[in-house]
């Protein structure tokens, strides 16, 4: 089960903007802090947290040098 949501995931990141990808980050650290801060621990949710955060920071960086080759096709256009 833990697969298909992985893969489900994985699937939406592949679907989302640069900015949409900065969003999500910022999101999941703020929900990861707020979860230390309260419970004073790392706890197995945040782990899931962490490793989302993983693979967001993944995506960001190829979706980075995507969008970057776009940039020189374009100037070299």
């Amino acid at each position: 089960m833990e697969l298909i949501v992985s893969i489900l995931h994985l699937r939406r990141l592949i679907e989302m903007s640069l900015q949409e990808l900065v969003a999500k980050k910022l999101q999941l650290e703020s929900k990861w802090a707020t979860q230390a801060l309260s419970q004073g621990r790392v706890t197995p949710d945040m782990k899931w947290i962490d490793i989302e955060l993983k693979d967001v920071k993944v995506k960001i960086n190829d979706q980075s040098v995507e969008d970057a080759r776009k940039g020189l096709l374009d100037i070299a256009s």
